[in-house]
Formats: C-alpha cells, structure tokens, sequence
C-alpha cells in the first residue's frame, strides 16, 4: 500500500506529517555530516515522519504504540520486508521517554539496525516537538554545531512554543549524540494563523472481520512489552508488585499463545510457551514469598511487641528463602538464555508472518474457541458438583473441618487446576472481549468471583506449607498454629458462596448469556 493511502485510511494531519518530515531531514543532513548515517536512513526518517501520527485517530492516548502496530501490520509499497519494523521502531518511540529495552520492535533488529533507529529517532523527536503547535509555521533557519551542543536557529509566530517542545524532547539526541539541543529565536511579528482541527477519528473497522493472526500479535507485543518494561524494575526491587505484574504479563502470554496456535506455527508456540513458563515459574516462587509475608506482617499488628519477637524468626527464614529465589530470579533475567528468548519472540510478534495462517478472521475461530474453553471447565462439574465445594462452604467458622479438608492432597489438585480452567476461559473472553462487546463484562465477572473464591483456598494452601517448612518445635509453635488458625478462619469465611458461583456457572442462563456473545459474531 502506498504511503499516500494509508494516510488516508487513518486521517492522517497530512500538512503536519509532511512539515515534521522535512523539519526531520534538514536536521538529518546536518547529522549525516557529523555521525556518517547512511544514505538510505533518509528515506527510512521521511516516511517515519510521515507515518508517525498514524495512529491518533484511533488511540489518541496510545497513538505511538497502535502507529506501531499499523505499521507493522501494512505491505508499505515504499520500505523494503526488512525496513519497516524500524519504521514501525520511530513511531514507537516518536513520544512519551524512550525505553528501548522494553520495546518488543526494537528487540527483533540486529545491533547495528538498534543504533541507525535510536539516532533516527533522535532526529524525529526534536523534529516532531518543532511542530508541536501543528501550525506549521516554525522555521528551521540554520543548525550550528558546537563542541557538546547543537543550537537550532527558528523563527514563526509560534517558534518559542514549538522550540520549547523540541529541547523537551531532545532527551534521547543528548543520549546518543553526546549534544545539548538549544533554540535560538528570529523576531517575527505576531502573525496569527487559525488553529487547524484535529481529524475526527474513523470508525473502527468490524472487529468480528479482523484476522486472527494481525490480532494475537498485537495482544502479545502489547502483554510483551508491559512485561518487559516491570522486567526492568525486577532489579530494584523496591516493589513487589512489579513480580506480580510481571507474573500477569507472562500468563497473559501464554494464554494468547494457546489461543493463537489455531493460525501460528504449532512448533514455535510450543517453544514460546515452555520459555515463557521457565521464568513464570521464578516469578512464581518469589511471588509467594512476597504474599506471605504481606499476610504474616498484617497479622504482627495485632499482637504485642513480645509476641512479634516471637515470629522474628519466621520472617527472617522467609525473607532469607525469598532472596535466595529472587536472586535466582535475576540470574535468570541477566542469562543469555533469557536474551536470546526476548530477541527471537520480538522478532516472532514484529517480522514478516511467516507460516502463519492468515485468512481466518475472529468471527471465524472466536466461537468455537469460546464454547471449547468452557467445555473445559465443565469437564469439572464432577468434582465441583458433588460434596467439594459444598463441604468447604459448610466449613465456616470451624477450622477443624477446614484443616482436614486441605490435608487430602487429591482434592487441593483438583481445586487448583479448576481454578486454572475458570481463568483460561476469562483470559479468552477479554482477549475476544472487542468483538463480543460490552456485554462480555457480564459474562466475566462470575468467573473473576470463582478464581478470587478458589485463591483463598490456594493462599491457604500455601501458607499451611510454608507453616509445615519453618515453625520450629517448643514454645513458639502455639503462636505459629494460632496464626495459621487466623488465616484459615477469615478463609472458611470467604467460601459460603462457593457452590452458588459454581451452580451460576453451570446454569442454563449462564449458557445462554456466552452464546449470545458467540451468536453476535
């Protein structure tokens, strides 16, 4: 498709499009000189320029990323196959701060195409901020180079503005050409010039008609790269919230992969997953340490000074075995293993489908899909009809009942992969959620109720292990049992509505509500 079209398509602002582009290559001509950019890097920087607003009329908050993934997703007449994932790199990173390690396009190019899209980005940044008014009345006078700093010479009604804009995102040209972006300013009469109007955004194609391949690759850079970006503050470590949302992000991934394994290469899908879960399962480790001791702390402000010294000891073993997992947890995220899966899965969600299946559309596969996850969790109606639940919702209030119930082993497995079940058929229905409509919310939230009722069942679990690993004999102990007689009372509490969300979900009005969504397709 012509650059032309596609602009088109998406109500691109062509006079500003074109106005960055050539703010863009004048300041590329002074840096081909400087840094020895190749020839055809202009070319590249022109069209990023022209394209890098393409997404706004359909995600204005998160342009740059759907731009991106347009990008990604279009044959552009004008780039090489090889070219436009680093297109697609600049309008990723045209705004907001540039954090290359987290962005899946950037992971797929070699190191020396990583270099050419980080300095033509640079280029595009400063050039896009001197736009900023979208007036296109800024002018581009002169570029001076000096040692350290590169002073732009602008003249225009709105120059200051717009100067001003451009040294704000001039952030990643001092990162990568060692320079202080500075702006000079020409007086000029105050001329006005009316404001032009924003395009008016489109109305979104039927997303029952989009292709299923397009969609899952989309869903996955999208989970990718919020799971990379908490990958990055996993080394702090300041905030255990990161592993849980990076924990998310990996589980999120693994279920689009299993969604899409209908259009994507069977082999590469099942390498994918099995990494992903290799360090899911750090995450995992850590991630129960981290809700433990959130619990046991919660637990200490109830007692007296004395008593908290007397489970000083339980959290110093915790906090010990902790670190131990998360150090095990970075030496997996600093391995070249884990280097090469990122690279190698960036390169399988932004290159050229290859091997994919590229004809079937959501409504074609999202029913059946649906329909066959739930069957899965019916396969459970054996176990979840008969005593089981039933017996945990009549164990209010009385621990003993509680307490012998989660020692058979059998029944603990069997809650826990129902409770995996029940979250796959949710991670289906929010990954099919735009083409069901508003009423999947609806059909969610008895599923979001059974994996909030089954996880107290499996923190207890849980914590009655990490009790059975660290409670040491003799005095301490009875303090030990009456915190676990704590934990195992408020979760008796929380389970009388088990077997009513169960019944729910098995009920032919419930039936009836996830048809209609399948039927509307």
């Amino acid at each position: 498709m012509k650059i032309e079209l596609l602009q088109a398509q998406h109500q691109v602002d062509l006079a500003h499009g074109r106005s960055v582009a050539t703010l863009a290559l004048q300041l590329f001509a002074k840096m081909q000189d400087l840094h020895d950019l190749p020839p055809r890097a202009r070319h590249l920087l022109e069209v990023g320029a022209l394209l890098h607003d393409l997404g706004l009329a359909s995600n204005p908050r998160l342009h740059h990323l759907t731009g991106r993934d347009l990008i990604l997703e279009s044959q552009i007449a004008e780039l090489a196959e090889e070219e436009v994932p680093l297109v697609a790199c600049l309008a990723a990173f045209h705004r907001k701060k540039v954090h290359p390690e987290a962005e899946v396009t950037y992971l797929a190019l070699r190191p020396k195409a990583q270099t050419l899209v980080l300095q033509l980005a640079a280029i595009l940044r400063v050039a896009d901020g001197l736009d900023f008014s979208h007036t296109q009345t800024t002018q581009l006078t002169a570029c001076k180079v000096k040692e350290g700093e590169v002073i732009l010479h602008l003249k225009g009604p709105q120059a200051a503005e717009d100067g001003a804009r451009a040294i704000k995102k001039a952030d990643l040209w001092l990162e990568v050409f060692k320079q202080q972006v500075k702006v000079k300013i020409a007086l000029t009469p105050n001329l006005s010039k009316e404001q032009p109007q924003l395009p008016q955004p489109l109305l979104p194609p039927s997303p029952t008609k989009e292709v299923l391949t397009e969609v899952g690759r989309r869903l996955l850079r999208h989970h990718f790269q919020q799971m990379l970006r908490e990958e990055q503050k996993v080394f702090a470590d300041k905030d255990p919230e990161v592993v849980h949302a990076m924990r998310v992000a990996s589980r999120r991934l693994r279920a689009i992969l299993l969604i899409i394994s209908a259009v994507a290469p069977p082999k590469q899908v099942q390498k994918f997953r099995r990494e992903i879960q290799q360090f899911a399962q750090r995450l995992g480790k850590v991630r129960s340490y981290d809700v433990f001791l959130a619990q046991l702390t919660q637990f200490t402000k109830s007692l007296a000074q004395e008593q908290r010294r007397e489970l000083e000891a339980l959290q110093t073993a915790l906090h010990h075995d902790r670190s131990i997992a998360w150090a095990a947890l970075v030496k997996y995220l600093e391995s070249p293993q884990h280097a090469t899966f990122k690279q190698t899965f960036a390169n399988f969600i932004t290159a050229k489908a290859e091997g994919w299946k590229l004809k079937l559309q959501i409504r074609d596969v999202a029913g059946s899909i649906t329909w066959q996850s739930y069957e899965a969790l019916r396969l459970h109606e054996t176990l979840a009809s008969g005593a089981t639940l039933q017996t945990f919702a009549n164990c209010q209030g009385d621990v003993a009942k509680l307490k012998a119930l989660l020692e058979n082993l059998p029944q603990q497995e069997a809650l826990h992969d129902l409770r995996i079940t029940g979250k796959r058929l949710r991670y289906v229905l929010e990954i099919f959620a735009e083409a069901f409509g508003p009423q999947t919310t609806q059909v969610l939230k008895p599923l979001q109720t059974l994996q909030e009722q089954l996880g107290e069942l499996q923190d207890l679990a849980e914590t009655r292990t990490f009790i059975a690993t660290f409670a040491p004999a003799g005095e301490t102990f009875q303090l030990f049992e009456t915190y676990l007689a704590s934990c195992e009372t408020t979760c008796a509490q929380a389970l009388p509505d088990l077997p009513q969300t169960w019944e729910h979900l098995m009920s032919e009005t419930y039936r009836r509500e996830l048809l209609e969504l399948i039927v509307r397709l």
